[in-house]
């Protein structure tokens, strides 16, 4: 019998080691996909992820290398580069009809803000997200359409974006115009009625961040189309000019 146990408690361990094991695979490969999947969604362009890991036990991990690309009609390589993202989720909660981030800090991402002619590319993520928000009209019960569909809602207990840096880049100058560094963005207990509501609330709090600071370091986003446009005018009048001069 004494062997039976003495045989049995380490065959038991081995068991719940392979047990958690699975889990944590399971767990990992299904929040890789459903960051991907959630961010295509919301932001309307590729997000990729490189790879995930968070405990089966404490529900802390990171998640690395996550690359959120850029809208149509932008040139630059990217939007987002976020590097390594540190969570602690409650694992109870991914049950649940809420599933609750208690972390979610985001470390020193790089960021590109592309001014193109009218737009830049953080102002069109934004107003992508937004676009997938509810209108918030209590007064009209609409029937859910497919993005607004219901489904898990979401928490965000201590979201932080710390160190951001940001590249800034016009499209028309063909070029980088210098780079600055975000001051750090820290919101509490981001709870709405959906969870596209709580994606936008905490990117437009990143977006508008930006579209301020690196506004400034272009000289404005007016400006700076502005200035897209002059240098523009003056190409095509310098080009009609040549082809005049050839004509005689």
């Amino acid at each position: 019998m004494k062997k039976l146990i003495l045989i049995g408690i380490p065959l038991l361990i081995l068991l719940v080691f392979v047990g958690l094991i699975f889990v944590a695979l399971s767990a990992n490969s299904a929040i890789e996909k459903g960051v991907e999947y959630a961010g295509a969604h919301y932001l309307q362009v590729p997000v990729e992820v490189a790879s995930v890991s968070v405990s089966p036990i404490s529900g802390k991990g990171t998640i690395a290398g996550v690359v959120i690309g850029n809208p149509d009609g932008f040139n630059t390589e990217h939007a987002f580069s976020l590097g390594k993202v540190h969570v602690k989720l409650d694992l109870g909660s991914l049950f649940s009809d809420t599933i609750v981030v208690e972390e979610l800090h985001i470390i020193e991402p790089d960021i590109t803000y592309e001014v193109g002619l009218g737009k830049t590319n953080i102002g069109q993520l934004k107003a992508n997200v937004m676009a997938k928000a509810p209108a918030g009209d209590d007064s009209a019960e609409e029937a859910p359409t497919e993005d607004h569909a219901p489904g898990k809602n979401l928490v965000i207990q201590d979201f932080q974006l710390n160190g951001a840096k940001v590249a800034a880049s016009v499209t028309i100058l063909q070029g980088a115009r210098g780079a600055i560094v975000l001051e750090d963005i820290k919101l509490e207990n981001v709870s709405q009625d959906s969870a596209a509501e709580v994606v936008a609330v905490v990117f437009t709090a990143v977006a508008d961040s930006v579209l301020s600071k690196a506004g400034e370091l272009v000289g404005g986003t007016g400006d700076a189309v502005e200035t897209g446009r002059k240098a523009l005018g003056a190409m095509k009048s310098f080009l009609g000019g040549k082809s005049k001069d050839s004509e005689e």
